[in-house]
């Protein structure tokens, strides 16, 4: 049985960009609705030169107007409170590093990202007097009783451990910034050198501290059960607070206020929507919602029906209509009243009249309907899957072909369709390898067209035949595929030209296009030129002729989607044009080698047979509708945009998400509620005509308090990414990114504390909801190897993260942003995994780790680890026989099947295979596990705790 996940797995944020419908004329776009940003880059910091004794640092080169420390020198805050004042408030041993400049938010990311107004002073407290202490003047304390640091090992080394900046701490610098109100570096370390036991260290409470870890009287005299705030600046321990879904209560007006959206398939920003634009405008939170589609139900209701639509709208109806009466009904979006069809209050089971309330149209807030003829403009296509791979002498060393031909031929009947379903195959290097299917008994004829800037058919049929017909003939032919190509004539290839053709072989049928390459086009249309790599010249497209492919590929009703498996520079970011416009996904293997990269191989294996096995739908258009007053504005996504609601998805797949920004047209203040509704019509692989209906229905309320409490953590932080990723991938620059999103948390908190009324030397978010862990995950997003601006990442590995962010679904993002933690050196089968804080603090010197990252898995086993759990999870008796790339395998011992069952689990979630990867305390790939420690201090970026106080002194200003 496997070990219970605890539910809210996702911690939490993001502004908007410019629209851009590719069918019609722009809107104009901001990026909160109705915000303009009245934040700029405040005036760079200058410090004095540190003292000679103090280590060398890292030139920092972040924006200006975050605080750059000396080198060397930890600053001390202005206006500290005493040491017992905040002793109890210092969770489980922190130890944050020491402060440094920030590597830079975005420079406006969406443009006229909503801001904070200035000119509010900050309120230091006076430093209380000091005791006796034996560090340099000006810093607060050491409490009595707190250990030595000598008593806390600290982590392993090449983390930078936080008694290295201690020993070496030096008088600050004149003139150095000081944080307001928050407890020195020194302070937190002392608690971070208690000896650990088994577990972090627990600290007790003591009559000087307030609630929440704040300073006493910041509350008052209220019982601490009643408290509405929790203080980031002193709160260090956000998942030990709940990360619950928002509930969301809808009024008895609506006919089944019980049914609510399911929030992994659609969901709002806010869960209680503003109901003017000036109050939305008070609280600076991004309105937006995001939609996954077409995600896999396992109770999805699908009915035969005659379809109920209101006749202004044309709404579906849905749970959150009014029934006036029960021959009447009054539309949730436009407010009309339309007529109930008489069969639509007749019980077909008990052949009678019935209540209409029953039907399952207002009891399911997602229902599939099949289409009937009128929704129909030809009759429905079959399935038609067309394979364009590369041939080249780079496609034939990386081995790509072996795992390809071997995955498509074990699941050739498995790939979705009926009986018409029809497969055809395109090879191409510096020529074209047609493969003509005559007999189903005999291989097909190869047909080599060497005129590669010439896009023409050899022949007219037999290129696409029909996979029942031809169904062992297929997969004798593709076993044969690395055999065929094993003797390559050139490194070159003709990739434009290919896809081009593979485009007009589906002309008249529509259908996939799967595109396989190793290298850079080189020839024929097309052509890419050659660029560095490393170059620091802003992502973009280098060509328009794969963006002109794929609305041509769109128009047709035929989706790509690319594999790359590159050793060299690619131009990734100018093939995925061919992808992104035709609702397609970039699958990115980079340095492919099908002998020295066994984990690449077995992702490739992994996600090739989810790919071809998964259900799809085909001539697909997406509609968003919503309430009267509001309007949507810009998309976010891979698609065609038709309109201003209306989505052109060529192919959709239940892996892809979107999202969306949404705007008022007026006030909503003579309505209780505002809906979205999202219709997906398709054709689904068995050739019928569905139309799969999505409806949010959410409260309308003008309580500001309200409005931040059911602040939705995770849409947002999906949202923001998608945008982010968006403007990054067509040339944004990375700090301009950084800074909008920095400023759209600075906005949203200062608006928060603004409204309760700002404390001074505080940074409060509501006990209950979701804002609380709104600046941690915008934290992750900053060090996020797309947003961070100094990843090891070259330009193609950049441009297939950013291309995969912008088209994943939610779950595969928030892990990215903030990865899942748990230990798993003791796991059992009725307890709770426990998650733990992305910091080193956390680690023990004897654990094993889990970490999920998205789009791998993490193992990392430190030097202390015990013999027996070396033996049941690895089967070696030592550390010192620990190899790194040996294949994590399900042992037989009750210990080995939870841990393995967990993985199964998170992968589950996610639908998204990640591999996992063992990692030593001491080994290469050490790093690849604590860069994902979002909350310690890195080379390049803040601490969290740096960050919070970052944000403070900018509310407080």
């Amino acid at each position: 049985m496997p070990p219970m996940v605890p539910n809210g797995q996702y911690p939490a944020p993001f502004p908007g960009s410019q629209p851009q419908y590719n069918g019609v004329a722009p809107q104009q776009s901001m990026p909160f609705p109705g915000v303009q940003s009245q934040y700029s880059a405040p005036a760079p910091q200058k410090f004095a030169a540190p003292p000679s004794a103090a280590p060398l640092q890292p030139q920092f080169s972040g924006p200006p107007g975050l605080p750059q420390p000396p080198q060397g020198v930890l600053s001390q805050p202005q206006g500290v409170p005493s040491q017992p004042q905040y002793n109890a408030g210092v969770p489980n041993g922190v130890a944050p590093a020491a402060p440094q400049s920030f590597s830079g938010p975005p420079v406006g990311l969406p443009q006229g990202v909503p801001s904070q107004p200035r000119g509010v002073p900050s309120q230091p407290q006076s430093v209380p007097s000091q005791s006796q202490f034996s560090g340099p003047p000006g810093l607060p304390q050491a409490p009595q009783g707190v250990p030595s640091q000598s008593q806390y090992g600290g982590p392993p080394s090449g983390v930078p451990s936080q008694p290295q900046y201690a020993s070496q701490q030096k008088y600050p610098a004149p003139g150095a910034p000081q944080y307001p109100g928050m407890p020195s570096q020194q302070q937190y370390q002392s608690h971070n050198q208690q000896q650990y036991s088994g577990m972090p260290p627990q600290y007790q409470g003591t009559p000087q501290q307030g609630p929440y870890g704040a300073p006493p009287g910041m509350y008052g005299d209220v019982p601490q059960q009643e408290k509405r705030y929790v203080d980031l600046m002193f709160e260090r321990n956000l998942l030990g607070y709940p990360f619950d879904e928002n509930v969301i209560r809808l009024p008895d007006t609506v006919c089944n206020p019980q049914t609510v959206m399911d929030p992994k398939i659609f969901r709002s920003t806010v869960s209680a929507v503003p109901e003017t634009q000036e109050i939305l405008k008070k609280t600076r939170i991004p309105f937006g919602l995001t939609l996954h589609p077409f995600r896999d139900m396992k109770n999805l209701t699908v009915i035969n029906t005659n379809i109920v639509r209101c006749r202004y709208c044309r709404t579906y109806i849905n749970p959150y209509v009014m029934l006036t009466d029960n021959r009447h009904w009054k539309c949730n979006l436009c407010f009309r009243v339309n007529d109930l069809p008489d069969d639509f209050c007749f019980d077909p089971v008990k052949r009678r009249p019935g209540d209409p309330r029953d039907r399952p149209e207002l009891n399911n807030s997602t229902i599939e309907y099949i289409a009937p003829q009128e929704y129909m403009l030809r009759h429905p296509q079959p399935a038609v899957y067309l394979f364009v791979f590369d041939v080249s002498a780079c496609a034939v060393e990386s081995g790509y072909l072996q795992t390809m031909s071997e995955q498509l031929a074990l699941n050739l009947d498995r790939l979705p369709g009926d009986d018409r379903t029809m497969v055809g195959f395109l090879a191409f290097d510096a020529s074209l390898h047609f493969f003509e299917f005559f007999s189903s008994s005999q291989a097909p004829r190869q047909l080599i067209v060497t005129d590669i800037d010439s896009s023409f058919l050899p022949v007219p049929s037999g290129l696409l035949v029909n996979l029942k017909e031809y169904r062992e003939t297929i997969r004798a032919f593709v076993n044969r595929i690395p055999q065929i190509f094993d003797e390559p004539t050139t490194r070159e290839n003709g990739l434009g030209t290919a896809v081009e053709i593979a485009q007009k072989m589906l002309l008249q049928m529509g259908g996939r296009i799967s595109v396989f390459t190793a290298s850079r086009p080189k020839v024929g249309q097309g052509v890419l030129k050659p660029l560095d790599p490393q170059a620091k010249t802003p992502m973009g497209t280098t060509s328009d002729f794969y963006k002109r492919l794929a609305l041509e590929c769109t128009s047709n009703q035929i989706g790509v989607d690319l594999f790359a498996f590159n050793r060299e520079y690619a131009d990734i970011a100018t093939l995925a044009d061919a992808v992104k416009f035709s609702s397609g996904t970039v699958y990115h293997f980079s340095h492919y080698d099908h002998i020295r990269t066994p984990l690449e191989v077995e992702r490739f294996r992994k996600l090739f047979c989810r790919y071809i096995t998964r259900k799809i739908g085909f001539e697909a258009v997406l509609r968003i509708r919503c309430s009267k007053g509001l309007a949507l504005h810009t998309f976010h996504g891979n698609f065609f945009v038709r309109s201003t609601d209306l989505l052109a998805v060529a192919n959709v797949n239940p892996d892809s998400s979107l999202s969306v920004q949404v705007q008022y047209e007026e006030d909503l203040s003579n309505q209780a509620t505002a809906s979205f509704q999202a219709a997906l019509l398709y054709t689904s692989s068995k050739g019928d005509r569905r139309i799969r209906v999505h409806t949010l229905c959410l409260p309308i309320t003008k309580d500001i308090p309200s409005i931040f409490s059911n602040f939705e953590t995770r849409a947002s932080i999906g949202m923001l990414t998608k945008m982010a990723a968006e403007r990054a991938i067509t040339g944004a620059d990375s700090s301009d990114v950084r800074e909008a999103l920095i400023n759209g948390v600075v906005d949203t908190l200062s608006a928060y504390n603004r409204s309760i009324g700002l404390k001074p030397n505080s940074l409060c978010a509501p006990v209950h909801g979701q804002l609380k862990f709104y600046p941690l995950l915008v934290l992750g997003m900053l060090k996020h190897a797309a947003f961070s601006g100094r990843s090891n990442l070259n330009r193609d590995e950049l441009a297939a993260t950013l291309l995969l962010l912008k088209n994943s679904s939610l779950e595969l993002i928030l892990n990215e942003m903030y990865p899942v933690l748990y230990p798993i050196h003791e796991l059992s089968e009725a307890v709770e995994v426990p998650r733990l804080g992305l910091s080193y603090e956390r680690i023990q010197k004897d654990g094993v780790y889990l970490m999920d990252a998205g789009r791998i898995v993490i193992i990392y086993v430190t030097v202390r680890t015990r013999p027996e759990v070396l033996t049941s999870l690895f089967n070696v008796s030592s550390f010192g026989q620990l190899d790194e790339n040996q294949p994590f395998e399900v042992l037989p011992n009750d210990h080995s099947k939870r841990v393995h069952d967990l993985i199964k689990a998170l992968n589950l979630k996610r639908c998204h295979y990640s591999p996992v990867l063992v990692c030593r305390e001491d080994g290469e790939r050490r790093l690849l596990f604590t860069q994902r420690l979002v909350e310690d201090r890195t080379e390049n970026a803040h601490s969290y705790v740096e960050f919070v106080q970052h944000i403070t002194r900018e509310v407080q200003r």
